[in-house]
């Protein structure tokens, strides 16, 4: 994400920047960055420290150009890293989401911190919430299956004293077999094709990729569809459950997000 700020404007752009100005390349400003080019200074230290003096044209050749007298506010928004901008133009709130490729994401985070941390310190009349941004990174980690939920004893394990399986959700059919295949599936990303909760408070999940847990304590926020139920843990891990009529492992953690609202 190329983030460029003044003292008059705020420059924006979620994708890549091939557009020249004169002999002026906007790549030239490294991506993943904001820059105070009245101050002369990267607000990141990554940042590039030569650079030639944006124009009127390069500013307006960016996704957004804004004054910062029409700043309503910049707030980080799920999914991690979007960030939505908003303005008034002629009496009228504009909202700006910017959803930057997936490839970028990692560019775009710090250009989304960098632009928070200039707003938050520099332009007390913008309001700003971090969003995503308070929370910690909680990745996907490597676990086992728990042995209690073999055949025989999956009738059993809500009353068995023994058990470490609070909720369970078997496998489904052919449809959301193909959704788990089809699915993103990385130390963030995954769509369940079984979960269990287990007593110590953690999400076992079966991915395409193996097995994977994520602590309970992290579970801040779930999106639904008609077709899935979407539970972020941390700053951006996001596991998809498609839909079914009845599921123990959503509904338990459902509660848990309701109770913390």
């Amino acid at each position: 994400m190329f983030v460029i700020v003044t003292n008059r404007h705020l420059a924006i752009h979620s994708g890549p920047l091939l557009q020249t100005a004169g002999r002026v390349t906007i790549k030239h400003w490294l991506a993943g960055g904001v820059f105070d080019l009245d101050e002369g200074i990267g607000l990141l230290p990554e940042f590039l420290r030569r650079w030639a003096p944006p124009t009127e044209e390069l500013l307006h050749r960016f996704k957004l150009c804004i004054e910062w007298k029409q700043m309503i506010s910049i707030r980080a928004t799920d999914p991690w890293p979007n960030v939505t901008v908003s303005w008034r133009h002629q009496g009228v709130r504009i909202d700006e989401v910017l959803e930057p490729t997936r490839d970028r994401f990692a560019e775009a985070q710090e250009g989304v911190l960098g632009l928070l941390d200039y707003a938050e310190a520099h332009r007390p009349r913008v309001n700003i919430d971090r969003g995503w941004a308070r929370y910690p990174d909680v990745p996907l980690e490597d676990a086992t299956w728990p042995s209690d939920t073999s055949a025989e004893s999956k009738t059993a394990y809500r009353t068995s004293s023994r058990s470490h399986v609070v909720a369970l959700r078997e496998p489904g059919g052919v449809a959301d077999a193909l959704r788990v295949w089809w699915g993103v599936c990385d130390e963030w990303n995954g769509t369940v094709r079984e979960a269990v909760v287990t007593r110590e408070q953690d999400l076992i999940v079966r991915l395409k990729n193996g097995y994977a847990r994520v602590p309970l304590s992290a579970l801040r926020a779930r999106t639904s569809t008609t077709r899935s139920d979407v539970y972020t843990f941390g700053r951006r891990t996001r596991i998809v459950f498609p839909r079914r009529t009845e599921c123990a492992v959503c509904d338990h953690m459902a509660t848990l997000v309701d109770d913390a609202l």
